[in-house]
């Protein structure tokens, strides 16, 4: 049996949809305003040594090209609001922004101080594995192709994946930060409950 949680009051505003939005607007911005960019991308320099704290945060709403943010926000609208639905919207921002964060982190200790990482990709893995922990025969389709597939599964495939196919560009150690963050958190509320976190 699955583990679920209702809120106590409905959730009439979905965090999902906000994030979303945010990164749509920080992707206008991203084109019309020079600077931008690079001023909230997160690298080890940027953080330690020029002390621009924020961007451990601000990364996560700059992504890099229309596929790198049409795929990001097509997970987080789907993966997002099913999370929310069962763990309530505050706990779904703790554990999308604390993956995020941690993905961050995980890049800027564990692979590059130079060169800086953008993006939500590490923040939804977080959330796709505490799904997957707390609701793990749950069916999902894999796009582009409508294959069917137990979310749980794509715990070791994502591992799989992300430690075999090292392509140039791709924060790797940030998307396994991330998920290993989201395991975390999944095997915490499963045991006891949303008022875990």
């Amino acid at each position: 049996m699955e583990w679920e949680y209702e809120p106590r009051r409905r959730i009439y505003t979905s965090y999902s949809t906000l994030i979303i939005a945010a990164c749509l607007i920080s992707a206008i911005l991203q084109l019309i305003i020079p600077g931008y960019m690079g001023f909230f991308t997160l690298s080890g320099y940027s953080f330690f040594v020029q002390h621009h704290y924020w961007t451990i945060l601000t990364h996560m709403f700059l992504h890099g090209g229309f596929a790198h943010l049409f795929f990001n926000m097509l997970a987080l609208f789907f993966i997002g609001p099913e999370l929310e639905r069962r763990i309530g919207g505050r706990n779904f921002l703790i554990v999308y922004f604390v993956s995020g964060m941690f993905a961050g982190f995980g890049y800027i200790l564990l692979s590059s101080y130079w060169v800086g990482v953008i993006g939500a990709s590490g923040a939804i893995y977080g959330i796709l594995a505490c799904l997957a922990i707390l609701a793990p025969y749950m069916t999902i389709y894999i796009i582009p192709f409508p294959i069917p597939i137990k979310i749980i599964y794509l715990i070791p495939l994502f591992v799989i994946i992300n430690l075999l196919m090292i392509q140039p560009g791709v924060a790797h150690v940030a998307h396994l930060s991330g998920l290993l963050v989201g395991i975390l958190f999944g095997i915490i509320l499963k045991r006891g409950g949303p008022d875990r976190i």
